[in-house]
């Protein structure tokens, strides 16, 4: 028998989050794992967990450390959970509770076919579910043992999905059960049976689209089927001697799985059906599969109703490239709201006035995308003429910030500049500050801009802009001030506008300017002790140790004991906040 590598506490435990290792750990202690087992390189269990059923997990190994790992646990991702802890601990601490297993291939071949009969019903007897696999369609010796119904996997699909319910993460355990199925299609697909495997992806689909609306699906777990099930269909079109039939029933299939995926408003798999399945199609195909497209356009004029006609546009132009004209192209770009390929086709044809006259219909954030295309076909001007035009009425600062970045690149310092403020106006950032500063020192109007803005600033109450802005002009004092005497009274008390904000600043003064750094830390602490939570004591005892080194460099001793004292007694009810300070040792 192989043997499996040594493994060590240590290799065990990078493999694994803090919490999974403290929990799986706790698990292992609490004799959770039962029915430990070896075979081979494999080691199986189950784990007693949160449900009424027992967690089943194994773990496989390869000459150096672990292969892969396989669980029922909703949780965790590629063997990261808990109860995969649990088993490799259990094995490292307690190796002779695993009996060794005979191997399960080795283990059916030597029972004669009544043994094998009486097991399967023992089986059955035990888990009536099983039952239906009885109806399945098994491979033996590169051959259908009988012809697929697609009812089977319809039935085992709806119970697979009944068993799995609608709680969190139920789709992970969903897409376990279907996974047997699809890796039975494979198996078709790899003898080249294509028919039997289009049968079997086709029901799969089908049977998962039925249900796949009511779920959220975040992690992509059936999603991953669904796409499993595509790229068999799409590789079985590729195939060189696919029956007409069987081409029938994969185009129907694949395009409802596209045309669900564009209503669903995800998107991930449509994109790629359209970008792979147009070269596939003969033209009588591509033919009927545009007439499907066309029928799904929708005729409102809602956000969602144009966002799916460009999204079914683009799969038009792809199938109909070849028998479009010019303006057939340009009439279907107007039809279906593409509005990049209509602008694109128009400047190829030298036709830029119309083309200005198109992109003059769409929304601010498109228009962005619409001047750069003019800028890419040498229409400059007609890319600044649309984004003057549309900044002059435009609240959207994007506008702003691209007609600003053009006149910069172009020489016209004044008119980016007058852009800049007007960005700074309407969203004011350290960013557009910088940018400001840069075009009125190459102008010679920063000294007067400088003080209006930071008068600005200042009344507007902005101190966490006004704090990096004196920082970056090394004006410290300044920047202390905001933090420690803000002009709004209001604003005098504790740190309203940010922690962050104020660390910044107690960090930069630390070497120069040490009794502001140490009464911003001060402020902080107290902050952090009335959040009145574990972390927050623990936070608060490592800005401790950093006041308490400002007080020694301003050989202040006595005064910190004062501190320290009255701090004690301040918060002499917080248990937990002592603790920590016994911790980091600031109590003894």
């Amino acid at each position: 028998m192989e043997t499996i590598p040594q493994l060590s506490e240590q290799t065990v435990r990078a493999r694994f989050d803090p919490q999974s290792w403290q929990r799986g750990r706790q698990y292992a202690r609490d004799g959770a794992i039962i029915n430990a087992r070896r075979q081979g390189m494999t080691l199986k269990a189950s784990c007693i967990g949160s449900q009424p059923e027992p967690y089943r997990i194994e773990v496989t190994f390869k000459l150096r450390g672990i292969a892969n790992a396989d669980y029922t646990c909703p949780v965790g991702e590629d063997g990261y959970c808990k109860h995969v802890v649990a088993l490799l601990v259990t094995w490292l601490n307690r190796p002779e509770t695993f009996r060794e297993a005979e191997d399960t291939d080795a283990a059916l071949q030597r029972r004669e076919k009544d043994e094998l009969i009486a097991l399967i019903k023992q089986m059955i007897w035990r888990y009536p579910d099983l039952e239906s696999l009885l109806e399945m369609p098994l491979l033996v010796g590169g051959k259908a043992s009988q012809p697929i119904n697609r009812a089977v996997f319809h039935r085992q699909i709806a119970a697979a999905f009944h068993r799995g319910g609608y709680e969190w993460r139920a789709e992970t355990e969903i897409a376990r059960e279907i996974l047997p199925l699809a890796e039975i299609a494979d198996m078709f697909l790899q003898q080249r049976d294509y028919a039997n495997a289009t049968t079997a992806y086709e029901a799969i689909s089908s049977a998962m689209l039925d249900q796949y609306g009511a779920y959220n699906d975040e992690d992509g777990a059936l999603q991953e089927i669904i796409f499993r099930c595509v790229e068999g269909m799409i590789d079985a079109l590729s195939g060189l001697t696919v029956e007409p039939d069987t081409r029938a029933m994969i185009l129907p299939t694949i395009f409802a799985i596209y045309h669900a995926d564009i209503e669903s408003g995800r998107s991930e798999l449509s994109g790629e059906i359209a970008d792979t399945l147009v070269d596939l199609l003969t033209d009588a195909e591509r033919r009927t599969v545009a007439e499907w497209v066309r029928a799904a356009l929708p005729e409102g004029k809602s956000w969602s109703d144009n966002y799916h006609r460009q999204a079914y546009g683009a799969f038009l132009l792809n199938l109909e490239a070849d028998d479009l004209d010019d303006e057939a192209f340009l009439r279907l770009c107007r039809e279906t709201s593409r509005a990049d390929d209509l602008v694109t086709r128009l400047l190829t044809l030298d036709r830029v006035e119309e083309a200005e006259q198109e992109a003059q219909h769409v929304s601010d954030y498109d228009l962005i995308g619409l001047a750069n295309l003019f800028i890419e076909h040498q229409q400059t001007d007609g890319a600044e003429r649309l984004m003057r035009e549309r900044a002059a009425t435009s609240q959207d600062s994007r506008v702003t910030e691209w007609l600003m970045t053009y006149y910069a690149t172009h020489g016209n310092d004044t008119g980016a500049l007058n852009l800049a403020m007007r960005l700074f106006e309407m969203r004011p950032g350290f960013d557009t500050y910088k940018e400001i500063r840069r075009l009125a020192q190459k102008i010679g109007t920063w000294d007067t801009l400088h003080a209006d803005l930071l008068a600005s600033l200042i009344q507007s109450g902005t101190i966490p802009l006004l704090v990096s802005i004196h920082l970056d002009e090394g004006e410290l004092d300044r920047a202390i001030d905001c933090v420690l005497k803000p002009e709004k009274p209001k604003e005098r008390v504790g740190i309203p506008f940010g922690a962050h904000t104020a660390l910044t600043v107690a960090k930069a003064a630390e070497a120069t300017q040490p009794e502001s750094a140490r009464e911003i830390y001060e402020r902080h602490v107290e902050s952090l002790i009335a959040g009145r939570q574990r972390e927050s004591y623990r936070q608060a005892c490592g800005y401790l140790v950093t006041v308490r080194e400002l007080y020694d460099r301003l050989d202040e001793y006595e005064r910190w004991e004062r501190y320290l004292a009255g701090l004690q007694e301040k918060y002499r009810t917080l248990r937990a906040l002592k603790e920590e300070m016994t911790t980091v040792g600031l109590l003894d």
